[in-house]
């Protein structure tokens, strides 16, 4: 799940934001910036009383976020593979795509 951005480390100050605005009923000041959707979603009711179920939904986004976040932290790589001599991994014509160009 993606909140503000693609490195996990950059999700970690939304979701915090996210628990606050969900505990607190009041927008945190950075949220705009961390989780830009729903900093636009809040600014269209700037003096106006939040509808609950965008709390609720800033809720369910910060748990799930933490609990992929946890997830993710407990898991343990496995060794890296050599993929030397493996042919056909390396063509771009079996696979549709050739990001990294030719090997070296």
């Amino acid at each position: 799940m993606k909140i503000a951005a693609e490195d996990i480390i950059f999700q970690l100050p939304a979701v915090s934001l996210l628990r606050e605005l969900a505990e607190k009923k009041i927008p945190p000041p950075h949220l705009q910036l961390w989780c830009p959707a729903m900093g636009n979603i809040l600014l269209s009711y700037t003096g106006e009383q939040c509808p609950e179920p965008l709390f609720k939904v800033a809720q369910w986004l910060s748990d799930c976020a933490q609990q992929v976040y946890n997830s993710l932290s407990l898991h343990t790589s496995s060794p890296p593979t050599n993929i030397a001599g493996q042919g056909s991994y390396m063509n771009w014509r079996v696979y549709g795509s050739w990001y990294s160009g030719p090997p070296n």
